[in-house]
């Protein structure tokens, strides 16, 4: 592998930098013999329901994506039209 004339040395991907501080893993410490371990994390809650996407527009079918992007876009120039005249 050919080395890039603008990259200088000890910054590229395959090596730390130069001025990188090493990195050491540790574990979490464990708890005294006297104490109880900590409770285990709870995995994440399921969705509480799958009937519709959170910004789905009542109405427009769903396989029809085109029909969502021409709302937003005439709800959004609508909205110019009204803040267009509110500046007035």
């Amino acid at each position: 592998m050919s080395r890039d004339p603008g990259v200088p040395l000890g910054s590229g991907p395959e090596e730390g930098a130069a001025d990188a501080e090493p990195t050491t893993v540790t574990p979490p410490p464990a708890p005294p013999a006297g104490e109880a371990a900590p409770p285990p994390i709870a995995p994440p809650a399921p969705p509480a329901s799958a009937a519709a996407p959170p910004l789905a527009i009542p109405g427009l079918p769903l396989d029809r994506p085109e029909l969502h992007v021409g709302a937003a876009f005439l709800g959004g120039v609508v909205l110019a039209q009204v803040l267009k005249r509110f500046a007035r």
